[in-house]
C-alpha cells in the first residue's frame, strides 16, 4: 500500500501538462535517442578520420562559435515564422547532414559538415523552447523545462549506450542511427503539428509601445540576468570538464567509478527534477536559483578539502541538487524579463549564452586547473558563486516585464 501510495504521489507531479508539451517532449526524446555527444564526435574525428587532437579541438571550438549564432537566429526566426515549421525543417536537414557526415574525409569537408550540423541543431533548440514556453503557464514553466531536461538526459543516456556498441562495430552506423532518429522526430512534428500550434495569447501580450520596441541589449534587468547566467555557466560547466580530471588525478578514482558518479547525477535529475520543480513552482524562482547556487558553491568548493569516494559522492549530490534548482528556473526568469513581443529572440539569446559559456568555461577552467593542482579553480568557483548571489539579489529589485 505504501509503495502504491508513493508511486501515485510521484505520478501526480507529471499531471496537468498541456497536450502540446507531451507531444513536443516525445519528439525531443526520440531525437535525443540518436544524439551524438561531443565526446563521441571528437573520438570519431581522431580515431576514424585521423584528425590530430589539436585540430579536432579547433574544429569543435569553431562549431561551438557557430552554434552561438545559430541559437540566436533560431529564436529570432521563431518570432517571425512558425517555430513548429522551424523544428520540422531543422530536424529534416539535421538528419541529412548526419547521414552524409561519415562520407567526408578531408579536414575542410569535415569542418564544413560539422559546422552545418551544429548550426542547424542550434536553430532547433530555441524554436523548440518557444513551443514549450507558449504552452505552459508562468508558474509551470520550471516544471515543463524540468520535464524537457528529464527527457533529454534519459534519451542521451540511451544514445551513449547504443552509440558505444555501434561505434565498436562501425562508427558510421552511429551517425546513420542518429539520422534515423532525427527523421522520426521530424515525422512526429509533422504528424502532431496542429496540436502544437501556438496559442493566440503568445504574441498578443498587452504592453506599452516603448516596451514593445525595447532591444535586448538595452533591457537592463535581462542583461543583468544574462551576465549572471554566463557566470553560472563558467562555474557549473566545470562539472562536465575539469571535474573528471580532478577525480581521476587527485582522488585516485578509476574511470569506471567516475562514470558511475555521472550515472548518479543523471538518475537524480531524471527522477527528482520534475517533482522538485512542481513543489517549488509557486516560489520565487530567483530565490530557488540562489539556494541552488549555494549548493553548487559548497559542492565544488569542498573538493580540495578531502578525498575519497564518499566525499566525491557527497560533492556530486550537492552540485546535482544545485543543478536541479538552477537549470529550469533560469528559463522561467528569461521569460519574466523578456520583451513580451520578442520572447523567441530572448530564448535564442539565452541559448547563445549557453554555447558561449561552454567555450569560455573550457578556457578559464583549463587555465585555473593548472594552478595548485586544481585548488585555485574549486576555491575560485566557491567565491565566484557568492558574487552570483549578490547579482540575483540585485535582480529582485527589478519587476518582471511579462505577466504571463
Amino acid at each position: 500500500m505504501i509503495g502504491k501510495s508513493w508511486l501515485s504521489g510521484y505520478i501526480q507531479h507529471y499531471r496537468g501538462f498541456n497536450q502540446a508539451v507531451w507531444l513536443n517532449i516525445l519528439a525531443v526524446f526520440v531525437n535525443t535517442l540518436g544524439f551524438i555527444p561531443g565526446t563521441f564526435f571528437a573520438l570519431y574525428l581522431v580515431d576514424n578520420k585521423g584528425i590530430p587532437v589539436h585540430l579536432t579541438a579547433i574544429l569543435l571550438s569553431i562549431c561551438s562559435g557557430i552554434a552561438i549564432l545559430g541559437s540566436y537566429l533560431g529564436g529570432w526566426l521563431g518570432d517571425r515564422y512558425s517555430p513548429i515549421r522551424l523544428c520540422q525543417i531543422s530536424l529534416f536537414f539535421l538528419a541529412i547532414l548526419i547521414v552524409l557526415f561519415p562520407f567526408a574525409s578531408h579536414f575542410l569537408t569535415l569542418l564544413l559538415g560539422a559546422s552545418a550540423f551544429f548550426f542547424v541543431y542550434s536553430i532547433f533548440k530555441p524554436a523548440n523552447n518557444i513551443i514549450l514556453m507558449a504552452h505552459s503557464s508562468k508558474t509551470d514553466r520550471p516544471r515543463v523545462m524540468g520535464f524537457y531536461r528529464m527527457a533529454f538526459n534519459f534519451g542521451l543516456s540511451f544514445s551513449m549506450v547504443v552509440g558505444g556498441f555501434l561505434a565498436d562495430y562501425d562508427f558510421a552506423w552511429y551517425f546513420y542511427f542518429s539520422g534515423m532518429m532525427a527523421l522520426l522526430a521530424t515525422a512526429l512534428f509533422l504528424r502532431f503539428q496542429k496540436s502544437m500550434v501556438l496559442p493566440a495569447s503568445w504574441n498578443s501580450s498587452k504592453t506599452t509601445e516603448k516596451l514593445s520596441k525595447l532591444h535586448i541589449l538595452k533591457n537592463k534587468p535581462f542583461m543583468l540576468l544574462a551576465a549572471l547566467y554566463l557566470g553560472y555557466c563558467l562555474i557549473y560547466y566545470q562539472v562536465r570538464m575539469t571535474f573528471g580530471l580532478y577525480m581521476t588525478q587527485n582522488y585516485g578514482i578509476s574511470f569506471s567509478t567516475f562514470g558511475m558518479l555521472y550515472v548518479l547525477n543523471m538518475l537524480l535529475v531524471v527522477f527528482l527534477e520534475v517533482p522538485i520543480m512542481n513543489l517549488l513552482k509557486h516560489k520565487s524562482q530567483i530565490k530557488v536559483c540562489m539556494v541552488g547556487i549555494v549548493l553548487i558553491a559548497f559542492g565544488l568548493g569542498m573538493l580540495p578539502l578531502h578525498s575519497g569516494l564518499w566525499f566525491a559522492i557527497l560533492s556530486v549530490i550537492l552540485w546535482t541538487f544545485g543543478e536541479i534548482l538552477t537549470s529550469s528556473p533560469f528559463y522561467a526568469l528569461v521569460m519574466d524579463y523578456a520583451n513580451p513581443r520578442a520572447k523567441g529572440s530572448y530564448l535564442g539569446f539565452f541559448q547563445s549564452l549557453m554555447s558561449a559559456g561552454g567555450i569560455l568555461s573550457q578556457v578559464v577552467g583549463g587555465f585555473l586547473y593548472t594552478l595548485a593542482d586544481g585548488k585555485v579553480l574549486w576555491f575560485g568557483c566557491f567565491i565566484a558563486s557568492f558574487g552570483l548571489l549578490f547579482g540575483l539579489k540585485k535582480l529582485q529589485s527589478f519587476p518582471p516585464l511579462a505577466t504571463k
